[in-house]
């Protein structure tokens, strides 16, 4: 549980410390990027409120380095990655303040 009192999961890769899925620049304002690991594919992100709400789902035809979230409100929203197998990679905080 987070301080918020919602549940993150998290997926260990591997024996290091570095995540499989990075997300930049946070806070942000319109868009972040995506940074992965060991030719990690992305096939599906869904982007949920601070409710646990979905707010945005993203299908691997849109899925780029950068991916544009200038409709969000401001706040603090968790970014679920997704394989193409629909296997939960990773969750990701993101804050949006415009």
């Amino acid at each position: 549980f987070d301080r918020d009192g919602l549940i993150l999961f998290s997926h260990n890769f591997s024996s290091n410390s570095q995540k499989p899925i990075e997300i930049y620049p946070n806070p942000t304002k319109n868009y972040f990027h995506i940074k992965t690991i060991d030719d990690l594919s992305i096939f599906r992100i869904e982007i949920l409120n601070e409710s646990g709400k979905k707010v945005k789902s993203i299908g691997a035809d849109s899925i780029l380095s950068e991916v544009f979230i200038g409709g969000l409100s401001n706040g603090i929203y968790f970014i679920n990655f997704y394989n193409n197998q629909n296997e939960f990679l990773a969750c990701e905080k993101i804050v949006v303040i415009k």
